[in-house]
């Protein structure tokens, strides 16, 4: 029932994660680097010759979100992935001296990592060292032998180690954790390794590594390795933390073109700058690449009747126009450098909230862009949520048309929060953290006959967490005398709360890893229905009472129907190739993103 029509891809564009100046063929600097991710093909690598304008594109076999660059000792570009199990924390290889080899899988840094973070040069020893994601470790390459090095695991339970930096005295230098986070100083030659940070500051908290804090780092013109603690600067020598004067501190070690010019940027719309130091002059100019895209990771309508999305790492917001067919990226409306996790449009704007930190701006599609803090700035930028917010999952539009806003937790920490934002006001009026204690607010939604907002959980916390909870919750909150007045476990077991809407008196609500459909009687305040949810995995946020009087939804495979009154569930119609994301329902069908490309289900005739 109903037509499929495939909308195309409305970001064509990748994005690049690093940026380096590197050697040509004859291992001279001459050349920019600039590694690229896109959705639905592995990354890629630019080489730009900014004498000629020559650009060449090199296709990695295998690979995504290429988090780590550095030029090795031997003069060879390396890449380090981020991703699955398959595709992440991976080790690429590019030799300007045979460029015909391409992009070259080295294969993982460690088996158990899946993100290599971060890469840097050893002084001396051949060596190139990463930084990971999955158990927290430092990794190494010798470019000479061709042996991989896992020195394991940094602390007990800390799952994260980020940047990295090594110094003359051929330590190397990052920081672990976001639980119980820390400076770190590892001796590659031994393996040994300890807290870098001074015995005066030993076991006081990081101000650096606070809440997601990764630290921060700076090998010096001299070679040796720095680190910020508690807003002071330390020289690392041995594996250990001395203080100096800020005068002291020299400037950071920047690769330059051999002509003295260093990179200004690589951008991802096809442009690159150059600035010399010597003349304070910039030179830029334009390269061409081929994309296969970059998916939408959630969408909205906007007031004008297009739809809006928003790419992930980078955050671009793009905005489709299913009139015309015109796409078009406009950029990032938020502080926020990641992606947008939720949109709402209200009285002509567009309300996005984005990851990381829930920052939340407004966007009048009638006017130019101008992002700014400003009253006159559009998109306006009005700040962050709070205390417990990281990412903005759950938005509504609430009593007193205020926007209600639940969220994940920090890293590092368990416990997000649901707060008020009052759009006529611009700030946040309301902000309840723990309000599940020790869990992430997951899914909202408003019934206006009773004044009650209704939401579900997450045992999940943030980055680096185990969970302390087992089971998701499903509560209600007075909105009058802020408070909640009930809560329990809709389905024993499930862990999340990805969806829910309110229609006929009641609450649906759908939990997982059950994929459980229950249903809650609002004036008899009890569970009435319990019944499993066919068709494929309910899609975060996708579940909306439309004006037909029926409730629809996305699972990973197919439109669904809900009865509210029979608590039926129905197949509208399947979708075989995946739908990532969700969620605009209006007068001429569903839209959904499917991978790169944006599709639009009709309603049947």
């Amino acid at each position: 029932m109903g037509n499929f029509v495939d909308l195309g891809v409305p970001v064509t564009r990748a994005a690049i994660f690093r940026q380096t100046i590197g050697p040509d063929e004859n291992g001279e600097m001459t050349r920019i680097y600039a590694v690229f991710t896109q959705n639905t093909a592995p990354v890629f690598l630019v080489q730009i010759n900014p004498h000629t304008g020559e650009a060449r594109q090199f296709d990695a076999p295998i690979g995504t979100h290429p988090w780590g660059l550095t030029v090795g000792p031997d003069n060879c570009i390396y890449i380090g992935t981020a991703g699955s199990a398959e595709q992440g924390g991976l080790l690429l290889k590019f030799d300007p001296a045979e460029p015909d080899a391409g992009l070259v899988n080295l294969g993982k840094m460690a088996e158990s990592e899946t993100y290599v973070w971060s890469l840097a040069n050893g002084e001396g020893d051949d060596c190139i060292y990463g930084s990971t994601y999955g158990n927290g470790k430092v990794v190494s390459y010798n470019t000479r032998t061709g042996q991989m090095r896992d020195y394991g695991q940094l602390r007990t339970g800390q799952r994260y180690t980020r940047p990295i930096v090594v110094g003359k005295d051929g330590w190397v230098y990052t920081t672990v954790g976001t639980t119980a986070p820390d400076y770190i100083g590892l001796d590659p030659r031994t393996g040994e390794h300890q807290s870098s940070r001074p015995d005066e500051l030993a076991g006081m908290p990081v101000p650096e590594l606070a809440q997601g804090g990764w630290g921060r780092f700076r090998k010096g013109v001299d070679g040796h390795a720095y680190q910020r603690d508690g807003g002071k600067w330390y020289r690392l020598v041995a594996g250990k933390a001395e203080l100096i004067a800020d005068a002291e501190l020299p400037g950071p070690a920047v690769l330059a073109l051999k002509d003295g010019r260093r990179l200004a940027g690589v951008y991802p719309e096809g442009r690159w700058v150059l600035h010399d130091p010597a003349t304070g002059q910039d030179t830029s100019g334009d390269f061409e690449y081929e994309s296969a895209g970059m998916e939408a990771f959630v969408i909205g309508e906007g007031p004008d009747g297009c739809i809006y999305g928003s790419t992930a790492l980078p955050l671009w917001l793009f905005r489709t126009d299913p009139r015309t067919g015109t796409n078009e990226v406009l950029g990032n409306p938020s502080r926020s450098g990641g992606e947008l996790y939720s949109l709402l449009t209200l009285d002509g704007l567009l309300w996005t909230f984005g990851y990381p930190n829930a920052y939340v701006s407004s966007y009048d599609p009638t006017k130019p862009w101008s992002f700014g803090d400003a009253p006159e700035n559009n998109p306006r930028n009005f700040g962050m949520m709070g205390d417990g917010h990281l990412r903005p999952r759950a938005v509504i539009l609430g009593p007193e048309r205020k926007i209600y806003v639940g969220s994940y937790a920090p890293y590092g920490e368990l416990g997000g929060a649901m707060g008020v934002f009052d759009p006529v006001e611009g700030k946040v009026t309301e902000n309840y953290r723990h309000l599940i204690r020790n869990q992430s607010i997951s899914a909202l939604a408003y019934d206006a006959a009773s004044g009650l907002v209704f939401g579900g959980s997450a045992i999940s916390g943030g980055g680096g967490t185990t969970p302390s909870e087992k089971e998701a919750v499903f509560f209600t909150w007075d909105t009058v005398a802020k408070e909640l007045v009930q809560q329990c476990v809709a389905v024993a077991g499930d862990t999340i709360t990805p969806a829910m809407t309110v229609a006929d008196g009641k609450v649906f609500l759908v939990t997982r890893p059950s994929n459980t459909l229950s249903v809650w009687d609002i004036e008899g305040q009890k569970m009435i229905d319990h019944r499993p949810m066919p068709y494929g995995s309910i899609v975060e946020i996708c579940l909306e009472l439309h004006s037909d009087g029926m409730i629809y939804g996305l699972t990973n495979q197919a439109v669904i129907r809900i009865d509210p009154k029979t608590h039926e569930i129905t197949q509208m119609a399947p979708w075989g190739r995946g739908v990532t994301c969700g969620w605009v329902m209006n007068d001429d069908g569903i839209y959904f993103a499917s991978g790169v490309n944006l599709i639009r289900w009709e309603w049947p005739e």
